[in-house]
C-alpha cells in the first residue's frame, strides 16, 4: 500500500462545507491496452460503454489498439490507473466495499466492480 492511499489531501470545499480530509477513492473501472499506452474507462470492465469507447480508439497511424492481453484495474479520483490489488486497498481504506463477491479475497484482495455497488 502506498502512503498516498491513506494520506489526506489539502482542504477541499464540498457542498458548502470544508472537509480537511478527503481519502483517495476508486472512481471507475479501467483497462490498459496490451502496450500500456492507452486506457479505456467505464462503470464495469468491458461493459457496453467500455467496449464502444475502445472500438472508437486507434493508434495515431490509424491501426487498431490491442486490448487483448492488457490489464484490468481502476482509476482513482486523481486519474491514476491502479491495479485490482491496489484498488482493493484504496477502496477498503475509503469504506467503499459494499458487498463481497467470489475472488475478491484472493492474494490479499482484488477489487471487482461488484464490490463497489
Amino acid at each position: 500500500m502506498t502512503e498516498e492511499t491513506t494520506k489526506p489531501e489539502a482542504k477541499q470545499e464540498l457542498g458548502g462545507r470544508v472537509d480537511s480530509v478527503v481519502m483517495r477513492r476508486v472512481v471507475c473501472a479501467a483497462c490498459l491496452s496490451k502496450c500500456g499506452n492507452h486506457i479505456v474507462l467505464g462503470p464495469r470492465h468491458w461493459d457496453s460503454l467500455m467496449r464502444t469507447a475502445a472500438a472508437l480508439m486507434s493508434e495515431p497511424d490509424g491501426t487498431s489498439i490491442k486490448w487483448t492481453g492488457g490489464a484490468q484495474g481502476f482509476v482513482d479520483q486523481h486519474r491514476n490507473y491502479i491495479s485490482r490489488k491496489e484498488a482493493w486497498k484504496v477502496a477498503k481504506s475509503a469504506g467503499q466495499i459494499v458487498r463481497r463477491c467470489g475472488g475478491d479475497d484472493m492474494y490479499g484482495g482484488y477489487l471487482f466492480s461488484e464490490n463497489l455497488y
